[in-house]
C-alpha cells in the first residue's frame, strides 16, 4: 500500500509547476514510509511513497517503467491475482524485472490499454503515463477501497491519493463546496465524484479515467453486476461453490513478504476467515482483538474472539479500549480529507494503532453484511421483497427510477430538519436532484428485478461504503497498515449477486438467520453456538451519544459553538442550540440524532482544518 500524486500540465509555459510534485508526495508520508520515488518530463511529474508489502527490494520501486521505456506507473493498493496474470504474460514474451504487483499492470496495460482493469482482481488506484502519446490514465478498483482524487484547472491537472496534497499547491482555494457540503448531510461519507471541497473530485470506482494534454477527458465503467440471473444451484451445491471461492480470495490476500495477521472480533465474519486461512494452510496467522476486557462490563464478542483463536491455535494479542477521550475523536476527525459522518471513528481508527507495531497487513470481515445481508434492517426489506416479487420485470426496467425515487425519499426526510439546521445562503444553494443523480450513477454498475438486491447495493456502494473504503484507508494508511478485505474479492460479490434472496435473508422473522449461505458455512468449520449468535456490532458498549452527553459535553459545546464555525456561515445558530437542548434531554427522533452527530462530526474536523490556515 502506499501514496500516489501527480501533476499533467495542460499549458507547457507552466513547467515550474512540476516542481510542487515533491510538497505533495512528501504530504502523503504516512502512507509510504519506507521510499519514495519521482519521475519528470517536460509535461508530467509522478510522485510515489511506498509501503513495501510484495518483493522489498529496490526493484520494485516506483515510479515504474515498461521494458523500453515508454510508460511509467505509479500504483496504490494490492493485485491478488499477479502471480497468475503473471505467468500469463510471461508466457507472451514480457520480461519482468521485479516480483512486484505493480510491474503486472504496465505489461497488462501493453497489451489491453484501458481495458487491463478488467483482469485485475485486487483493491487499487493508479496512474500510467504514456509518454509517447502524451496521455495519463488513471484508475480506481471497484469497490472504492483505495482513494484517488483529482483537481483540474485551464493549466494543469493533478492528483493524488489524499486531498492534503492539493493543499500544497499556491493556486489551491481551500474553500467547501456547497454541493459537497448537501451531500455529506444526506449521507456518511460523499459519494464519488463529489467531495467537501471546492473543485475536487473523486475517480468513480469501477471506473477508468482517460485525458490526453489538450485535456480531454473520458470517463467509463470497466465492471457491472447482474442481479437478475439467480442461480439454480441448491443450498448445499451453492454452499461448496462460495467455499471455494472464499478459500481462493482468502488465500491470495495471505500472500505477503511482510508480517500479516487478522482482525478477529468474535463474530461471524472474521472468524471464518480464521478458519478458512487455517484450511489453506496458514496456520499460524495472529490474531487481534479489541474490545472491553473489564470485569464490569461484560463484553461477549471479546470473550468469543478468544475462544475461536484458541480453536484454532492462533496467537491472540488483545487490547482494551481504555478510557475514551474526547481527544481522540478530535484526532481521528484530523485524519480525515473529507469528514466522515459517523462518530464511532475515534476508535474504529485506533484499531491500527494498536496492532501496528506486530502486523504490517491485516485481514478484516468488511463487506460480509452488505453482501450476504446481514443487518437488522434487511429483515423489513426482505418481507417487502416478497410482496415485489411478483414485478420483477416491472423493477428491472426501472432500476434508474427506482434508485431515483429511494434517493429522493432518503433527501426529503432529511431535509425538514437540514432546512432548519442550515444557514440561509447554504439552504439558497441546494443542488436539487444532485443526491438522485449521485445514487443513480453509483448504482448504474448494477441491475436488479427485487428490492433486497437493490438495498445491498445501495449499502455497498453508498450508504455502507465508508465502512470497506474511507475508514479502513484513513486509519490504516495513518499508521502504515495495509488493510485486505477477503468478503470484497468481486468474484464473491457477483456470485452473492446470483443467489436468491432466501440465500441471504432466510426469514424476515428472524435475523439470526441473516446471511444464511454464508452461516451454513461457518457451521462447515465453528460450533454452530458460534454461527447463530445475536450481533453486536464492534465496540456496541461504548455509547457514543451517552459520551457526549456526559463526559464529552463540554467539549461538544466549545466545538459546535466555536467562533470558527459561527463565522462559517453555513448553520442557523438559533436551530443548533435548541437541537442540542432537545438531544441532551432525549427528544430528538433517529434521524434527528443521526443528523447531530454528522453535525458534530463536521464542526470537529471543520475547526481543525480551517483554523490551521
Amino acid at each position: 500500500m502506499c501514496g500516489i500524486a501527480g501533476i499533467f500540465l495542460l499549458d507547457s509555459a507552466n513547467k515550474d509547476k512540476l516542481k510542487s510534485i515533491e510538497k505533495m508526495t512528501e504530504a502523503l508520508t504516512h502512507r509510504g514510509p519506507d521510499d519514495e520515488g519521482f519521475y519528470f518530463n517536460d509535461k508530467i511529474g509522478l510522485g510515489h511513497r511506498r509501503l513495501s508489502i510484495i518483493d522489498l527490494s529496490a526493484n520494485a520501486k516506483q515510479p515504474m517503467f515498461n521494458e523500453d521505456y515508454s510508460l511509467v506507473l505509479v500504483f496504490n493498493g494490492e493485485i491478488y491475482n499477479f502471480q497468475e496474470l503473471r505467468k500469463d504474460l510471461i508466457k507472451k514474451g514480457h520480461t519482468f524485472k521485479s516480483q512486484s504487483d505493480s510491474e503486472v499492470i504496465l505489461h497488462l496495460y501493453e497489451d489491453h490499454q484501458t481495458d487491463c482493469t478488467k483482469y485485475l482482481e485486487g483493491m487499487f488506484a493508479f496512474a500510467i503515463y504514456d509518454i509517447q502519446r502524451e496521455k495519463l490514465f488513471l484508475a480506481r478498483d471497484r469497490l472504492g477501497e483505495k482513494p484517488l482524487y483529482y483537481y483540474k484547472t485551464r493549466n494543469g491537472f493533478y492528483f493524488s491519493s489524499e486531498i492534503k496534497s492539493f493543499f500544497m499547491l499556491d493556486d489551491f482555494e481551500k474553500k467547501i463546496s456547497s454541493e459537497g457540503l448537501h451531500t455529506y448531510f444526506n449521507n456518511i461519507q460523499i459519494p464519488a465524484p463529489q467531495t467537501i471541497f471546492h473543485g475536487v473530485k473523486k475517480i468513480r470506482p469501477a471506473h477508468g479515467f482517460l485525458l490526453d494534454s489538450r485535456g480531454h477527458e473520458i470517463e467509463k465503467p470497466y465492471w457491472k453486476v447482474d442481479c437478475t440471473k439467480k442461480t439454480k444451484l441448491s443450498i448445499g451445491d451453492a454452499k461448496e461453490q462460495l467455499n471455494l471461492l472464499m478459500l481462493d480470495s482468502v488465500k491470495k490476500m495471505l500472500v505477503s513478504d511482510v508480517p500479516i495477521g487478522l482482525l478477529l472480533s468474535g463474530g461471524v465474519d472474521s472468524s471464518i476467515l480464521l478458519a478458512l486461512a487455517n484450511e489453506t494452510g496458514r496456520q499460524d496467522l495472529s490474531t487481534f482483538t479489541v474490545g472491553n476486557n473489564s470485569e464490569e462490563l461484560e463484553d461477549e464478542e471479546f470473550k468469543r474472539a478468544k475462544k475461536i483463536a484458541s480453536k484454532f491455535n492462533s496467537k491472540n494479542y488483545t487490547h482494551d479500549f481504555g478510557k475514551i477521550e474526547f481527544n481522540q475523536l478530535v484526532e481521528a476527525a484530523k485524519l480525515c480529507d473529507e469528514p466522515i459522518g459517523f462518530l464511532e471513528i475515534f476508535y474504529m481508527f485506533g484499531i491500527f494503532g494498536k496492532i501496528k507495531d506486530r502486523a504490517k497487513v491485516v485481514l478484516t470481515g468488511n463487506g460480509a453484511d452488505e453482501i450476504f445481508g446481514g443487518y437488522v434492517t434487511y429483515n423489513n426489506v426482505k418481507k417487502y421483497s416478497n410482496f415485489t416479487s411478483h414485478f420483477k420485470f416491472l423493477i428491472q426496467h426501472s432500476n434508474a427510477l427506482m434508485t431515483s425515487t429511494a434517493s429522493s425519499i432518503n433527501s426529503a426526510g432529511n431535509w425538514k430538519i437540514l432546512k432548519n439546521l442550515f444557514s440561509v445562503g447554504l439552504k439558497k444553494s441546494r443542488p436539487e436532484g444532485l443526491e438522485g443523480s449521485l445514487l443513480s450513477e453509483a448504482m448504474s454498475l448494477v441491475t436488479y428485478d427485487n428490492v433486497l438486491d437493490a438495498k445491498l447495493f445501495i449499502d455497498l456502494l453508498v450508504r455502507c461504503n465508508h465502512t470497506i473504503s474511507s475508514i479502513p484507508d484513513t486509519g490504516g494508511m495513518y499508521y502504515s497498515v495495509e488493510v485486505r478485505s477477503p468478503f470484497l474479492h468481486h468474484k464473491i460479490i457477483e456470485f452473492a449477486a446470483t443467489l436468491p434472496a432466501n440465500y441471504k435473508v432466510q426469514d424476515h422473522r428472524n435475523p439470526l438467520t441473516n446471511k444464511f449461505i454464508l452461516k451454513q458455512l461457518a457451521c462447515d468449520y465453528l460450533n454452530s453456538e458460534d454461527v447463530y449468535i445475536q450481533k453486536y456490532g464492534y465496540g456496541y458498549f461504548i455509547n457514543s451519544y451517552t459520551l457526549m452527553k456526559t463526559t464529552w459535553k463540554n467539549n461538544i459545546e466549545d466545538t459546535i459553538f466555536d467562533s470558527i464555525i459561527l463565522k462559517a456561515g453555513y448553520f442557523n445558530e438559533g436551530f443548533v442550540r435548541d437541537i442540542w437542548l432537545r438531544f441532551l434531554n432525549d427528544t430528538l427522533n433517529f434521524r434527528e440524532r443521526l443528523i447531530f452527530a454528522r453535525f458534530v462530526i463536521f464542526c470537529v474536523w471543520y475547526k481543525y482544518k480551517f483554523s490551521i490556515l
